[in-house]
């Protein structure tokens, strides 16, 4: 049997499984996903070469000038930030899909993918919009109310995208799916922003050399782009495995059950 076959024991979502998992599925389908992620990502490159250019004409920029030009760049790195947090959500609902396809044993391909995103994009970005709100008041109040929501929450975005569900109920089902596997969410939460880091920093520091040996600050910051594409598809594929592998633990189903919406 193909290992990435294997269902998960009912008895045993453990953060060890799902990064393995993650693993196999990156490592197997890791050309389509990339290409997904990337397509996805088209407007955020636009708006960082942009931006960069923007840098350089400051430059040589006069008071005036150069105070319009800082206001400028001062919108579009919120308008970078914003833009990044949706790319990432619309990448994990096509990941997701791509991941849950792929474990039943099909292999998703580019367009199969990019096409699950339109009929749940309204309910995943709703869904970000909550938890990133209930994360961040959570931190606000010392910190761990916000990471206890994360590990109540931490699945609310696959459940919009597999069962069809809109916000609140996502948030109730994500709630439900997590109950008494939370130290473990935890855990796997911790280890999988830690990979995720190391990614993007990887990114930033080929984007920074690349960029001073060149001279064209844009170059680099683009150049770094498919580093933070890898990290993206990570933390997706993450969040779709961890999801599979709770409804196999909680509702005692298996994957072809869980993929039949997209039957």
């Amino acid at each position: 049997m193909d290992e990435t076959a294997i269902e998960p024991q009912r008895d045993n979502f453990s953060p060890g499984a799902v990064m393995r998992q993650t693993f196999l599925v990156l490592r197997d389908n890791f050309a389509s996903f990339m290409a997904v992620t990337a397509i996805v990502c088209i407007p955020l490159a636009v708006l960082i070469v942009a931006l960069s250019a923007t840098a350089g004409v400051a430059i040589g920029a006069a008071d005036g000038a150069l105070e319009i030009i800082e206001m400028v760049e001062g919108f579009v790195y919120l308008i970078i930030i914003v833009l990044f947090l949706v790319t990432y959500q619309v990448a994990a609902a096509a990941l997701t899909y791509g991941t849950v396809q792929y474990r039943r044993g099909h292999r998703p391909t580019v367009s199969a993918m990019l096409r699950q995103i339109g009929p749940v994009l309204f309910p995943v970005l709703g869904v970000a919009l909550v938890v990133t709100v209930i994360f961040a008041i959570g931190l606000a109040l010392l910190v761990v109310p916000g990471l206890i929501a994360i590990c109540v929450l931490y699945v609310a975005l696959p459940v919009a995208v597999i069962e069809r569900a809109g916000v609140g109920r996502s948030l109730r089902r994500s709630a439900e799916l997590t109950k008494g596997s939370r130290w473990r969410i935890f855990a796997l939460f911790l280890i999988s922003s830690i990979v995720g880091q190391i990614i993007d920093g990887l990114g930033s520091a080929v984007g920074v050399s690349l960029g001073e040996m060149s001279g064209a600050l844009w170059l680099g910051d683009l150049l770094s782009l498919p580093f933070t594409a890898v990290a993206v598809a990570w933390a997706s594929v993450v969040l779709a495995v961890a999801y599979h592998d709770l409804r196999v633990l909680r509702d005692g189903v298996d994957t072809a059950q869980i993929a039949a919406v997209f039957d």
